[in-house]
């Protein structure tokens, strides 16, 4: 049996039962931790379940205590989390080709656009993780 055939199609069953079983243990023991009867919430919490879920959306996706605290911090977090998707997406067509714009673009098409796009989106993204990764060497950051 040739070696890498073992690492390719044992380890990664094993991987992956590992991974389930892990994840499955844990829900196992957060499920079983009992409940407090104090509610938390923080203040203002918005009293009606669409605006806990906007208020949620908007945490999520905006990041407005970054922006309040650095307006440039929050410019560079946001290109980061952006070309992280778009580099995700991007990475998605090994997996499976988005016919109408293979369609629309032609293979060379295609290929001209992943060229640049992927460039572009990658120059994006060590631009923003280097900025995030020095901020941390600039003081007052460098203490936390």
């Amino acid at each position: 049996m040739n070696p890498y055939s073992f690492i390719v199609s044992i380890l990664v069953y094993i991987a992956v039962v590992v991974l389930v079983v892990g994840l499955v243990y844990r829900i196992y023991k957060w499920i079983r931790i009992p409940r407090s009867n104090v509610k938390l919430g923080l203040y203002p919490k918005p009293k009606t379940g669409i605006g806990r879920t906007g208020k949620l959306i908007k945490d999520t996706f905006l990041f407005p205590q970054v922006y309040d605290v650095d307006r440039w911090m929050w410019l560079f977090v946001v290109a980061l989390h952006l070309t992280i998707v778009f580099a995700f997406a991007g990475h998605m067509r090994l997996i499976r080709e988005f016919t109408p714009l293979v369609n629309a673009l032609g293979a060379e098409g295609m290929d001209t656009f992943a060229l640049i796009s992927g460039g572009v989106v990658g120059i994006i993204m060590m631009l923003a993780a280097f900025f995030l990764f020095m901020r941390r060497f600039k003081s007052p950051y460098k203490d936390i």
